[in-house]
């Protein structure tokens, strides 16, 4: 299994090197010419099902109560997760708010009728289930209503019945089959287009035309708002009318297994896995708290692992003179906590905080919070 996946993982690196530009040769080359035709047909079709929508040829489901979705345009992270968690906090002290989830390479997102993952009173299913994002956020805010599975517009009507004042999508920006009241478009600060080229040519989910469906658009992972200022004027191409913010994250503290904060890594020898889009962010995550890595295992995004994977790390990590494991919080919730391994296993709590553009969030909230009265 674990050959099988380092396979897949080299051949994730070619194919990105290679649509990046930067594996060059031949092959390459007709790789990328090949995808690019690839490209035309998959925009088509992606177009030809945008318009279905605009043209009402689809049904789409709308909520009594307000919806925001929380999506982006191109595959892979753009920190969708911790932006949720800062708003679903901001709204709950309001009304009951839940989460619509997927739940990505979990059991839910294959069954026909979603599943309750939590009714305000902390998570009722396993990670394996519902998935490792909604876990972490349902553990981390137990009070949240969330709501787990593909069809997002049934979802919805659960989530009503379960007393919801307010609807949150995560990754909604593709699901069109339910109305939203705000219709927010993350896109990473790094690389906000993706090379300009839909998959598989690029990392477009759909054109970038689909940027005019956008009310707010955030450039997250912002470490200049200078820097990313300059890409306001193509996003301005797109959509003049959304509004734009920037956000950017932080570490908030390290932590044990059992909780308990961890006050410094400086000069410490630590190893890390992590099964997260952008693994890049999480290393430099751990560069910033000064430790000393001198082992990394990078797993695919919502990757599962065993207990022996885990404890074959730890073993390893050890003999190299690692004193401690690291993880995202994300894979924290897959991890066996009655379990003792060779070495502590740290993770890191990492939030986002609105860098530019907070009397645009500030007045969202506001309209939110009105409709959520006017809804009870």
């Amino acid at each position: 299994m674990r050959v099988q996946k380092t396979l897949i993982s080299q051949v994730k690196q070619y194919f990105l090197g290679t649509i990046r530009g930067k594996n060059q040769g031949v092959l390459p080359l007709l790789i990328r010419f090949a995808l690019l035709l690839l490209s035309y047909v998959y925009s088509f079709v992606v177009i030809c099902r945008n318009k279905m929508f605009d043209w009402k040829v689809f049904s789409i489901y709308k909520a009594k109560i307000p919806v925001i979705s929380i999506g982006n345009i191109v595959a892979g992270g753009t920190g969708k997760t911790p932006l949720i968690a800062l708003l679903a906090s901001s709204l709950e002290k309001y009304g009951k708010v839940a989460i619509l989830s997927r739940g990505y390479k979990a059991e839910a997102e294959n069954k026909k009728k979603p599943l309750v993952l939590s009714r305000g009173n902390g998570p009722l299913l396993d990670a394996s289930v519902c998935g490792d994002e909604a876990r972490m956020l349902s553990e981390t805010y137990p009070s949240l209503l969330y709501i787990v599975g593909s069809n997002r517009s049934l979802a919805a009507q659960i989530a009503q019945e379960e007393g919801a004042k307010c609807l949150i999508i995560d990754d909604g920006m593709q699901h069109r089959y339910l109305s939203r009241d705000y219709n927010i478009v993350l896109m990473d600060s790094r690389d906000p287009f993706a090379g300009n080229y839909c998959l598989p040519r690029g990392l477009l989910r759909e054109p970038l035309s689909g940027l005019q469906r956008a009310d707010i658009l955030i450039l997250t992972r912002v470490q200049s708002d200078l820097e990313a200022q300059k890409h306001h004027e193509k996003l301005k191409q797109y959509n003049p009318k959304a509004a734009i913010i920037h956000t950017g994250i932080y570490t908030e503290r390290v932590y044990d297994l059992d909780n308990q904060v961890i006050d410094s890594l400086n000069k410490v020898p630590v190893a890390f896995f992590c099964g997260i889009a952008k693994p890049d962010s999480f290393r430099q995550t751990i560069e910033e708290l000064n430790a000393d890595i001198i082992l990394e295992n990078l797993l695919e995004d919502h990757d599962s692992f065993h207990e022996a994977y885990l404890e074959t790390f730890c073993l390893k990590a050890k003999s190299i003179g690692a004193q401690y494991v690291l993880c995202t919080e994300k894979d924290k919730v897959k991890i066996n906590k009655t379990k003792r391994y060779a070495l502590p296993i740290l993770w890191v709590k990492i939030c986002v905080c609105v860098r530019h553009g907070k009397d645009i969030w500030e007045k969202m909230l506001e309209d939110i919070k009105a409709q959520m009265k006017l809804s009870t």
